[in-house]
């Protein structure tokens, strides 16, 4: 019987009890029980599926077996307990009722901390090139390059936003891939192929204070020209 199952029996179990019980005080801490568990055995639940769902996707995930197999003893030994004599006061004799609990609310913490980790180390290995900051540095900012500097960007953005929560549904992990595919066309689009005369004219000229004319030379013309970029370009006497 998995952890999960075990909880459910256990939980069916008080509830049965609070429903057959005459004392009041006795249905009471029942109820309470029953809260309890019911509170931390949902999200648990949310969490074992979230694990599943990136699982499925091959994204690894690491499992805590050795907590999962903790928990799953200490609900057995509960139920166990609960079916011999069954009661509130049941739950209350010894450590095993409130060791549960607290190794419940681990587990869930763990699980859905490694959920994460694993989720986000998956959509960072999906990002195969460099941040948009990084490929400013190393380009010419021509016209066509900040064009597609912005269209990378706005896809390098999804996938960092998508690598900070869980996904909900496994389209996420299909949408982590579509990107990464797209990611990588838009890279290949961006024009690293630029002379050094040329970037140090361009960077200048995008510059508060412009490039001075001797970075104008015969090469940064023919390259402007090309590209029919020339005429974006005019000559200002600089006012000191």
């Amino acid at each position: 019987m998995t952890l999960l199952e075990q909880a459910r029996t256990l939980k069916e179990g008080l509830g049965y009890l609070e429903t057959v019980s005459d004392n009041g005080e006795e249905v009471r801490e029942l109820h309470e029980q029953k809260r309890t568990l019911r509170a931390l055995t949902e999200p648990l639940n949310l969490s074992r599926q979230s694990v599943l769902r990136l699982r499925s996707g091959n994204v690894q995930v690491e499992l805590p077996e050795s907590l999962v197999g903790e928990v799953v003893k200490l609900a057995t030994d509960v139920r166990r307990k609960m079916e011999k004599k069954p009661g509130p006061q049941t739950l209350k004799s010894g450590k095993e009722w409130s060791t549960l609990l607290d190794k419940m609310r681990t587990l869930n913490k763990t699980l859905e901390a490694s959920g994460k980790s694993g989720w986000k180390a998956y959509v960072v290995e999906k990002i195969t090139s460099d941040p948009p900051g990084t490929i400013k540095s190393r380009t010419a900012d021509t016209t066509e390059n900040r064009q597609r500097i912005r269209e990378y960007e706005v896809i390098y953005t999804r996938l960092q936003q998508i690598g900070q929560s869980l996904p909900s549904d496994v389209a996420a992990i299909s949408e982590v891939e579509t990107l990464s595919l797209s990611l990588s066309a838009a890279y290949g689009k961006i024009d690293f192929d630029v002379p050094e005369a040329v970037r140090l004219f361009l960077d200048g000229a995008n510059s508060a204070t412009g490039a001075p004319l001797s970075l104008l030379t015969e090469e940064v013309l023919d390259w402007l020209k090309c590209r029919q970029e020339d005429g974006l370009y005019s000559v200002r006497a600089r006012v000191n």
